[in-house]
C-alpha cells in the first residue's frame, strides 16, 4: 500500500496531498461530531476529550482513510486537470465552444 501512495504522490502530488489532509479532517471533525451528539459535554476537558476520542478513532481508520485517498485521487486528479485554472484557458474553452456552436444547427 505504501508503494501505491508513493505512486500516487509522484504521479499527483499537490492534489493527493490536499485530498489526505481533507478525508482526515473530515473524519476527524465527524468523530467529534458524533461523540459530542451522544456525550453532553460542560468543560473544557470534557471538550478536549472529545476531540481526543476523535483524534484516536480517526487513527484506528487510517486504513480506511487511505483506501479512500488512493482511490479517489485519480478521479479526483482528471477533474482538476480537465478544468481550467487561467483566464487564457477559459478563453480557450470559451472560443473552442462558440466554435461548436456555430456549427451546430438550431
Amino acid at each position: 500500500m505504501k508503494e501505491k501512495l508513493s505512486k500516487l504522490l509522484a504521479e499527483y502530488g499537490v492534489i493527493a496531498v490536499v485530498l489526505w489532509y481533507g478525508v482526515f479532517a473530515l473524519t476527524w471533525v465527524g468523530f467529534a461530531s458524533a461523540i459530542k451528539a451522544g456525550v453532553a459535554v460542560d468543560s473544557a476537558a470534557g471538550t478536549a476529550g472529545v476531540w481526543a476520542g476523535a483524534y484516536l478513532a480517526t487513527q484506528v481508520t487510517k486504513p480506511i482513510s487511505l483506501l479512500v485517498v488512493i482511490g479517489l485521487t485519480p478521479e479526483v486528479g482528471k477533474f482538476v486537470k480537465r478544468t481550467p485554472t487561467s483566464d487564457a484557458e477559459v478563453k480557450e474553452v470559451e472560443k473552442a465552444a462558440d466554435v461548436t456552436d456555430a456549427g451546430s444547427p438550431e
